[in-house]
């Protein structure tokens, strides 16, 4: 009998030796299979994010969530070694034999071949971005991860929400860091980026730490955990702690942005496109080639674009004529139809409000009909909201 256990237990510990070796060669090594490759690459990707990790989700039914009190490092350096780890996986790929692939296997094969192999090329242009800008740059990001996707269920998840907070400064020191070395590159953005970032940033201070919007929405995700789970006192402190997390860490962070950017403002004197940038030509192209999957010249898509406006302006004609707009061209008709209350909410409180409520109609029709399509649904819903205030006149008017 001591004979028996003694092999089962030698067994045992020669089939975990042996699955340690393989997660080992699978993780720092070719894996045996391109699907764990896949895989792989993407758990790094994730994992390396936690911003991303608080998005998706896939940690929590786990248990795991200690991801949700850091940001994601936004520094050159860290930069630099997601570009290096690129160009490994790349070549990675490349060890393992197309030709072997049919059907899905080689459709993923070559998804994952163009995708990686365009970031890989675009590279040489890692440069030549604004991390900060009023569409989505670190002065919106992070208030929305925060109020809109970060979860608050309990006393760790607000702990978690205070422990971010107070990792902002750090955030945006490594965002203020990307963006100087890319003015000593030459790459300045326009001057309507900057101006536009620091009137949102100004919006963003302008009520303080306890009427801020990531002190506002905190109170409204506690105010969801039901009374058993958390008593009024230990309410009160969390959220005492967050306006003081917000005046001491958050506040500093977006004044050093701020005042970075006002040293910037009179060196972005300029409103001009991409090919002003150092040698933008040749970045405009790979930016049309790596946005359109084609190799066309700017002027061929501007060739094409005019022909389109005219086919679509043709339809538009008959279209606009058929509802009694005949007077002036397409773009005054237009204009004119756009300006017709019937086409237009108030622009007010109650206007937006009845905005997102037919919004809201539609989400609500469309999922209903989901039903008799599809056997398998989401169990998230899809809930429009208000763009934040501090976002809202910079933000595209859709």
């Amino acid at each position: 009998m001591k004979r028996t256990l003694k092999w089962v237990g030698l067994s045992l510990l020669a089939l975990l030796a042996a699955g340690a070796a393989l997660l080992v060669h699978t993780w720092y090594f070719k894996p045996l299979s391109i699907d764990w490759f896949y895989t792989r690459v993407f758990l790094r990707f994730a994992l390396d994010d936690p911003e991303l990790l608080t998005q998706l989700r896939i940690l929590e039914p786990l248990g795991l969530r200690s991801h949700n009190a850091r940001l994601a490092d936004a520094s050159p350096a860290h930069q630099d070694m997601v570009l290096a780890r690129l160009d490994a996986d790349y070549a990675t790929l490349h060890r393992y034999d197309a030709s072997r692939y049919a059907g899905q296997d080689r459709l993923s094969y070559a998804i994952f071949d163009y995708f990686v192999g365009m970031q890989v090329r675009g590279g040489r242009w890692r440069y030549h971005d604004f991390p900060v800008n009023q569409l989505f740059g670190v002065q919106s990001n992070l208030p929305n991860l925060m109020t809109q996707q970060q979860q608050v269920n309990d006393v760790t998840d607000a702990q978690h929400y205070i422990a971010r907070l107070a990792a902002f400064p750090q955030k945006m020191d490594q965002v203020i860091e990307s963006v100087r070395l890319r003015e000593i590159k030459g790459v300045v953005p326009p001057r309507f980026v900057v101006e536009k970032v620091l009137d949102q940033i100004k919006l963003f201070l302008a009520p303080g730490p306890k009427d801020n919007t990531l002190t506002v929405a905190f109170a409204q995700k506690l105010d969801k955990i039901p009374a058993d789970k958390m008593d009024a006192a230990t309410r009160a402190d969390l959220t005492r702690r967050v306006e003081q997390a917000v005046g001491a860490s958050v506040f500093p962070a977006y004044n050093a942005l701020a005042a970075y950017l006002e040293s910037l403002r009179p060196k972005a004197t300029r409103n001009d496109g991409a090919w002003a940038l150092p040698d933008g030509d040749a970045f405009y192209q790979f930016a049309i080639e790596s946005n359109t999957t084609t190799t066309m010249t700017a002027e061929q898509i501007h060739a094409l674009g005019l022909s389109e406006v005219a086919r679509i302006g043709g339809e538009m004609d008959r279209l606009l004529a058929a509802a009694g707009h005949t007077e002036g061209t397409v773009g005054e008709r237009m204009r004119a139809l756009a300006r017709s209350p019937a086409q237009l909410y108030p622009d007010t409180d109650e206007g937006r409000a009845q905005i997102l409520a037919d919004y809201d109609a539609i989400i609500r029709e469309m999922t209903a009909g989901l039903a008799p399509l599809f056997g398998v649904k989401p169990k998230a819903s899809v809930v429009v909201k208000r763009v934040p205030p501090f976002t809202e006149k910079s933000a595209p008017l859709a």
